[in-house]
C-alpha cells in the first residue's frame, strides 16, 4: 500500500479518538516504512517488510512515544501508535506487490523468521512484478493497486470534511 493509502486507513480507524490518537495513528503507519530510506542499496529486499514491519518494532515505537509525550496523552499516543502501525502490518500483509523479499510481512521477526500473507489482492504479482530494483517501473505496476486504496482516500477525506462542518455548524447541502 502506497504512503497515502496507509494514511488513509489509520486515519480512518482513528477519526472517533482525539487528536493525539488520530496524529500518532498517521505518524506510525508511515515510520513503518522508515526502512525506505536504505532502497537504493543492494540489500534492501532483504531487510524490508521484515526489521521494521513485525509486531515488536510496532511495541518498539509505540513504548519509546509513550516514553517521549506528556503524561495528559501518553495513552493516546500509544493507542494510536499501535492502531497505525498494526493497520500498516495488516494491510502490506494483504497488498504485497513486491515479491522480491518474499510475499506477506515477518510478524514475528526476530523469533520467527517468516513471512506471513493473509490474502493477496495481487494474485499474479510475483511473475510480473520488477520488484523495488528498478523503482520507477515498480512505481508504474503499483499503480492498480491505487484502485484498491482509492475508496480508503475518498472515506478518509469525507471523513475529515463531516467532522469540520460538524465544528463550524455547516450543514451539508443535499
Amino acid at each position: 500500500m502506497t504512503p497515502i493509502g496507509h494514511i488513509s486507513v489509520s486515519y480512518i480507524l482513528t477519526s472517533k479518538a482525539s487528536k493525539a490518537t488520530v496524529l500518532s495513528a498517521v505518524i506510525a503507519a508511515l515510520i513503518i516504512d522508515f526502512d525506505f530510506i536504505f532502497l537504493p542499496f543492494s540489500w534492501f529486499n532483504e531487510i524490508h517488510r521484515i526489521v521494521t514491519h513485525n509486531i515488536f518494532f510496532v511495541l518498539f515505537i509505540g513504548i519509546i512515544g509513550f516514553l517521549i509525550v506528556r503524561k495528559e496523552i501518553r495513552n493516546s499516543v500509544f493507542i494510536g501508535l499501535i492502531i497505525g502501525g498494526m493497520s500498516h502490518l495488516l494491510l502490506d500483509a494483504m497488498m504485497d506487490t513486491n515479491p522480491s523479499n518474499g510475499m506477506g510481512v515477518a510478524f514475528f521477526w526476530p523469533l520467527i523468521n517468516q513471512n506471513f500473507l493473509i490474502y493477496n489482492l495481487f494474485p499474479s504479482v510475483s511473475e510480473y512484478s520488477p520488484g523495488w530494483q528498478n523503482p520507477k517501473e515498480m512505481l508504474k505496476f503499483s499503480l492498480n493497486a491505487l484502485l484498491i486504496e482509492l475508496p480508503f482516500y475518498v472515506l478518509a477525506v469525507s471523513i475529515f470534511f463531516i467532522k469540520k462542518m460538524k465544528k463550524t455548524n455547516l450543514k451539508p447541502i443535499h
